[in-house]
């Protein structure tokens, strides 16, 4: 898997400068006392990293997390500096890269040797940032986490806690806090996705499967919802049935029947009548009143289609309208409901076993439909109560907008009534007065047939256009649901794998954690590991705040242990201390908890694989046999700092 190590950590400004020694795989121990710098170092490589450090920042207030002015005044060299940049020489995987971030900004520029391009660090779109470019190149994949209303996508500064140790951190959390921490960042399930990536042998795929399932799940919902919207709207049974060869023959058959018609129409307008007075009136009164009739017939058919989308569209609205209050309610009550998973009772909410139980004890019998609705997030439901509020407030144009045209048409409807009245009065006295065998009644009589073969088609092509809708949007449904129960049967035999893998990992990290703390300055009785994978010290949390740090050392000794001995895991064999000064362990303590690191590697590491450990670490805090990893010191008594001044 991925490997990380630095190679040179260098600061460059116009005021003050570092460039460290060549760091090497292996130990590489950083000494200096209190505000010469060995912090500082620590920064520079977190700052490098993409880490966001406080400290470099110049509205910030160094003092409230250090008191000692040493450190305010190292800080605000680097804070005060200008065209400053920190840049770091890395391998990743044996291929070396140069990262380059200028201070106070939120982008690093990369070189592999032969090209030069920059990633942002905070995700804008879809554009690929720094982690996600950086994990790449690790063999790590992203995912994403849901937390109730909110998703988190894993990413390189969410590892990067359990490869860092730093002193700001409270021991007793054991995981660095995060740069942004807050109830989300460090939860449960952020501190157990970043252990299980690093550590677990199958959590990629795991992952992987989840959000595959997820996203299969959304995708079969959206459709299900578009059909279902779809149903209620055209008044049609799901489960309808319907031959579209057969009906698209009868729309032709009617369709000709009806340009027969208006054939027959056409030549009964035109045929010979013979007046004896007022021909040329009567003949201009017959044409006007076909066309009028022709008129009239087209409004009344357009009313019938009003009528009829009218209808439509307020019993869609009235559907909606129910949808959206129980949303409203569910909204209320989703955080009651979160007791209840997809393998769980939906009327007890026990746990049913999926291979071995059909039905709960409870009697009720297990429906993985019953429960599909619990599986919903917090914010699932929120987006979806937008969404029918955004289609509630369609429907309403919509339906303003069918009721101005209704109207429209019943004044249309009005006004060339009247107007064929007038005409019909008209040609009643000159036939009086006239000797007329025209085809006025014969004219009335295709209208009258032309109007309902034309209602009868209208019915029959909209018919015929739902039903082709419908088709689509039933096979469509159907794809979706089998790429869902697909991806559904792949979650659960890559959870059944990752759960198995997961117990078996947990065992041996604790193995290894526990023989850590018993040759440690620490001493306990039993020592495991709790459901959050964090350490458990006879049968409780530890408490003592000098006992926090020894456990907090030890778990991060474990994680590069652990991954040195099982090779294929993600951890990239880089880790970073910078040893505690002020957490209330004395001296002889940690020392000798610092040389417990160099025997357990050995031990665990019998494949000899590459991996680097730098140490921050005061003067006479190390143990004496480290003195050859020491690559460079910093000592305030001889004003010596971590920065130097350029000379002019």
């Amino acid at each position: 898997m991925g490997s990380l190590k630095v190679n040179r950590v260098s600061y460059f400004g116009n005021e003050y400068y570092y460039e460290s020694p060549e760091l090497t795989s292996g130990i590489n121990i950083i000494v200096g006392d209190n505000g010469s710098g060995k912090s500082t170092f620590s920064f520079f490589l977190d700052y490098g990293l993409g880490g966001d450090v406080e400290h470099f920042k110049k509205n910030s207030d160094p003092s409230s997390k250090s008191k000692k002015k040493s450190k305010i005044r190292e800080y605000s060299r680097i804070v005060n500096d200008k065209d400053n940049f920190v840049l770091l020489d890395v391998s990743i995987n044996d291929n070396s890269y140069e990262f380059k971030r200028f201070i106070n900004t939120n982008e690093i520029f990369i070189s592999d040797g032969k090209d030069t391009f920059s990633r942002k660090l905070y995700r804008k779109g879809e554009s690929e940032i720094f982690s996600d470019w950086l994990l790449s190149k690790l063999e790590i994949e992203v995912f994403d986490l849901t937390l109730g209303r909110h998703n988190w996508l894993i990413g390189f500064k969410d590892l990067y806690r359990l490869m860092y140790y730093d002193q700001e951190t409270s021991p007793i959390k054991v995981f660095k806090s995060p740069d942004a921490d807050n109830f989300i960042s460090d939860s449960d399930v952020i501190r157990k996705a970043i252990f299980e990536t690093l550590l677990g042998k199958t959590s990629e795929k795991y992952n992987k499967s989840y959000s595959e399932y997820r996203e299969a799940k959304v995708d079969y919902e959206q459709i299900n919802t578009k059909f279902g919207d779809f149903c209620k709207l055209n008044n049609v049974s799901p489960d309808c049935e319907f031959d579209l060869e057969d009906a698209n023959q009868n729309i032709n058959t009617l369709t000709q029947t009806i340009e027969d018609i208006e054939d027959e129409r056409e030549l009964a307008a035109h045929s010979k009548t013979e007046f004896s007075n007022n021909f040329e009136i009567i003949e201009h009164l017959k044409k006007d009143y076909f066309q009028k009739s022709i008129k009239l017939n087209e409004y009344n058919v357009e009313k019938s289609k009003l009528a009829v989308e009218i209808s439509r569209i307020n019993n869609f609205k009235q559907d909606l309208d129910f949808e959206i209050e129980q949303i409203n309610k569910i909204i209320f009550t989703h955080n009651h409901l979160s007791i209840f998973s997809s393998t769980s009772c939906p009327l007890c909410s026990k746990e049913i076993d999926k291979e071995q139980q059909k039905r709960c004890l409870c009697g009720n019998e297990k429906d993985e439909e019953s429960t599909t609705k619990f599986i919903y997030s917090s914010s699932d439901y929120l987006q979806i109560y937008a969404q029918k509020n955004k289609k509630r407030a369609t429907v309403e144009d919509a339906i303003k907008a069918v009721i101005k045209d209704e109207q429209q048409n019943t004044t249309d409807i009005n006004q060339v009534s009247s107007e064929i009245g007038v005409i019909e009065a008209k040609l009643a006295h000159f036939v009086d007065v006239s000797t007329y065998e025209g085809n006025l009644v014969s004219l009335s009589d295709l209208n009258l047939r032309l109007n309902d073969l034309n209602d009868e088609l209208y019915l029959k092509q909209r018919e015929y256009k739902t039903y082709e809708e419908f088709k689509k949007l039933y096979t469509a449904k159907d794809l979706k649901k089998n790429a869902q129960d697909k991806a559904l049967k792949e979650f659960n035999k890559q959870e059944y794998i990752f759960n198995n893998a997961n117990k078996a990992t947990i065992k041996a990290f604790e193995v290894i954690l526990e023989s850590l703390v018993d040759a440690s300055s620490f001493s306990c009785e039993t020592m495991s590991m709790d459901n959050d994978y964090m350490p458990l010290i006879d049968g409780g949390i530890y408490r003592e705040k000098s006992s926090a740090v020894t456990i907090r050392m030890m778990y991060y000794f474990t994680m590069l242990s652990y991954s040195l001995a099982n090779t294929s895991v993600k951890y990239p064999k880089f880790l970073i201390m910078d040893t505690p000064e002020d957490s209330g362990i004395d001296k002889e303590k940690l020392i000798k908890n610092i040389e417990l690191l160099e025997g357990k590697l050995k031990e665990y590491n019998t494949l000899g694989v590459d991996y680097q450990v730098i140490l921050t670490t005061g003067d006479d805090r190390y143990p004496l046999s480290y003195e050859d990893y020491i690559k460079d010191t910093f000592e305030e008594a001889k004003n010596n700092y971590i920065l130097k001044p350029r000379i002019s």
